[in-house]
Formats: C-alpha cells, structure tokens, sequence
C-alpha cells in the first residue's frame, strides 16, 4: 500500500507541477497570451490552458491501455458526406508519447472516410533524432507497399513533425506522400527541452544545433505542407518556436488550447481533419 500512496503522490505532484513551470515559462517568454484582448480575458485564457495542460495528462494515461490497438491500422467508413477517394493517413506522435495519442482522431478520420489510417511509434529514451527519421522512412515504405495507388498524408504532433519535416527533405518525401500537417511542432526548438529527460528531449533546443542541421538540410516540399499551432502552446517556449523558417510551408493558428491537449480538443480535430481533406482532394490549403 505504501508503494501506491508513494506512486499516487508522485503522479500527483507532476500533474500539478507540469502546468505551473510549463506557463510560468511562458508567461516569462511570451506575456500573457491572446494580446490584443481585454486583460481579464487573457488571464481566463491562460487559467483554462493550465486546467486543459492537467486534463491532458489524465487523458495520456487513461489512454495508455490502448497504445497497441492503436497501431493497429484502421479502414476507412463509407460516409455519406464524402467520396472522395482514399488517401492513407500516417499519424507520428510526440516526444514521450505512443500511438494511444491519436485515439479520438483515427476513428474521426475513419468516419469521414479518410484513410486508410496508420500510426508510427517509437521510443523517446532509446533512440536518436536521425534514428527515427530513418525508422519513419521504413514505416512509410511499408505503407506505400500496402497502399501503392496514393501517396499518403502525415500527420505529425509536437517532435513528431519534426521527424516527419526532417524525412521529408532527406527521404524524396515530396514523390512519396501526399502531403504533411504538423500540430504544434516546435520548427525552432524549445527552450524548456534543457529540462527534458533522455538525450532526444535535451536536443530540442530552441535554435539548437538539431534545428539548425533540419533548416541546413531543407528544400522547398514540392507538396502541401500545413503548421498548425496554439497561441496557449506551453510546451514550445518561446512561441517563435513554433513558427517555421522554410519556404513552402502554410502557417494556420489552430484553437487556442494548451499543447498537449491540442490532441483531444475537438475544434483542433476538426481543423487537422478539414485540412487533410483539402490535401487530398488536391484544394489549397491557405
């Protein structure tokens, strides 16, 4: 029993402390968000990002029963309100997570028909940057075997675009995929990544030499490729990390949520899933 009271203490503790060094981080970078608004609304906001940043966290462990069946791939519903024609999806979680992190959004793609829809996981502690750059290629190598008539589209949040941009400058990903969408990304780095633990979270500095190596590396995509991100992000400090510094790139502000919980806010879902349709049915995407 003193095990779990100890191991319920520690849960608790994070729970309550990832919120207050998250926004107390960027409240010291970024100011209180949302300018431009009445002060008591952005305060509101900024109260509703910690709850939400809490929330997250209770959702990332409920979900954790699920991480095998989601890597499962997941067909495609005949759905009335759309025929179009199927694109597979790639989803590539963020840094810490696994593949239960798409559980609400690969039913939703499924529904509205979109898909064949796929996960990519991987494991933060183990590997490196490049590693899992290449691990990504040989995942969508496997994917196009299956699905050879279209390319597919990736969906990737928080590292997971990162990964997904990297590949997509080193591996021809313009010939082998449809397009890309990124959800909160830091495209610059984070300053908190120094409080990250393992190797791949303390290489996500902002600015850091693994962004400078991805900026070094890149090209114009030569497909659509859309950065979404929150103006209450408060894992990607400070915010100008998740603007993208490359030509060829759309820039959309999404809700503003907190980061993690961009992945179970329902007008994030929503807007992540219009923009995929919009990359399939070859629409632009500004």
């Amino acid at each position: 029993m003193s095990f779990l009271n100890a191991l319920f203490a520690t849960i608790a503790a994070t729970v309550a402390t990832i919120p207050v060094v998250t926004y107390g981080a960027f409240l010291l970078h970024n100011g209180l968000p949302l300018p431009g608004r009445h002060t008591a609304r952005r305060l509101a906001a900024l109260a509703e990002g910690m709850c939400q940043s809490v929330g997250a966290f209770c959702m990332v462990v409920a979900a954790l029963p699920f991480r095998r069946r989601c890597r499962l791939p997941l067909q495609p519903e005949a759905s009335a309100g759309d025929a179009g024609p199927h694109v597979p999806v790639l989803f590539v979680h963020g840094l810490y997570h696994n593949p239960s992190a798409w559980l609400l959004y690969r039913p939703t793609f499924a529904r509205q028909g979109i898909g064949p829809v796929h996960t990519f996981g991987y494991d933060s502690f183990s590997n490196d940057f490049a590693t899992l750059v290449h691990q990504l290629d040989a995942a969508v190598d496997a994917l196009i075997q299956a699905h050879p008539a279209t390319p597919p589209i990736l969906i990737g949040h928080s590292l997971g675009g990162l990964i997904i941009r990297a590949w997509l400058s080193r591996h021809d990903g313009a010939r082998r995929c449809s397009g890309v969408v990124t959800l909160g990304t830091p495209h610059q780095g984070s300053a908190l990544a120094r409080l990250g633990i393992g190797n791949l979270a303390r290489s996500l500095l902002f600015r850091g030499t693994l962004v400078q190596t991805v900026e070094r590396h890149e090209a114009a995509p030569g497909v659509p490729c859309v950065a979404i991100r929150s103006p209450l992000d408060n894992m990607v400090i400070p915010a100008e990390g998740l603007r993208i510094r490359a030509h060829g790139w759309t820039e959309v502000e999404g809700p503003a949520v907190s980061h993690v919980w961009m992945l179970w806010d329902a007008r994030t879902r929503t807007l992540v899933l219009e923009t995929a349709r919009r990359i399939r049915d070859g629409l632009p995407v500004t």
